[in-house]
């Protein structure tokens, strides 16, 4: 999982959805670094493009769910992992 895809289910609709919401966040955000970042509408149109077309938009949600339990699970794997390595230390 890119960071595309990551992006394209942080948002209800999607990367497009997700620029409009964020985009301002980290335009003032980039003002303390040493370039001003600049979203391109145009850009950020393709980019949404591209992704439709690697999954429509009735099935982000679905996808959502997907991307937080194996999160979720992963996080479970690394806990019990850590737990059994203490055991040996």
């Amino acid at each position: 999982m890119g960071p595309f895809e990551t992006i394209d289910f942080n948002a209800p609709v999607g990367l497009a959805d997700y620029a409009a919401r964020y985009s301002q966040m980290y335009r003032e955000m980039s003002v303390f670094q040493s370039s001003e970042m600049k979203w391109d509408v145009n850009l950020i149109k393709r980019i949404h493009k591209d992704r439709r077309s690697m999954l429509e938009e009735t099935g982000i949600e679905e996808r959502q769910v997907w991307h937080d339990r194996s999160l979720a699970d992963l996080v479970a794997h690394k806990s019990k992992l850590d737990k059994q390595s203490n055991k040996f230390e």
